[in-house]
């Protein structure tokens, strides 16, 4: 009596070359959805601080100096408050006031960033920006001015900011953006 045998399917090696192929494709799409969800944050951080920028300024237009406004009334619905603090977009604590010796400016400051968090903020494009004056960023307590500002303030650190300044300019080299972690960017307004 002969035997036949019939084998259907797939034989081991094939199954583990599929499933490789499965994983390559579920990592990409993975990072895919990362990354746009990372752009998300950054977008959404940025029109934070514009817009808690415009809406401070504008309720100084009708005071002395900014130290006779209430900030936290102007606090936009896109960041979080809990426990009589305000939190980002990337979940770190804000602070805003008007400027320590000169109440003719408020600062905004976001804490707690990650690195490419501060890179990214600190290189926030102001040319085009027609609600709010901006006199200067500190990263880390570094502080930059625009050039016109620069007599002012007796530093050589102009804005704008740049990738080489805020990220350094070798891979040893860390920039103004030096931490992995609780790094600080606070924007001065005029």
């Amino acid at each position: 009596m002969m035997l036949r045998t019939n084998e259907n399917g797939r034989s081991m090696v094939e199954m583990m070359g599929y499933m490789a192929v499965v994983m390559t494709v579920i990592v990409a799409i993975g990072k895919i959805v990362t990354n746009v969800f990372n752009e998300h944050k950054y977008s959404q951080a940025s029109i934070q601080l514009s817009d808690l920028a415009t809406a401070i300024s504008k309720a100084g237009a009708m005071e002395k100096d900014y130290s006779q406004v209430n900030m936290a009334k102007y606090i936009p619905s896109t960041y979080k408050v809990a426990g009589g603090k305000i939190f980002h977009a990337f979940g770190g604590e804000v602070s805003v006031g008007a400027v320590s010796g000169d109440a003719d400016k408020f600062s905004i400051t976001f804490k707690n960033l990650k690195r490419k968090q501060c890179i990214e903020l600190g290189m926030k494009d102001w040319h085009h920006n027609r609600n709010v004056d901006l006199y200067s960023i500190g990263v880390n307590n570094t502080y930059s001015y625009w050039p016109v500002y620069k007599n002012e303030s007796g530093t050589n650190d102009s804005l704008p900011m740049t990738r080489i300044i805020l990220a350094g300019k070798e891979a040893d080299e860390k920039g103004l953006c030096n931490l992995d972690v609780n790094n600080t960017i606070t924007w001065i307004f005029n």
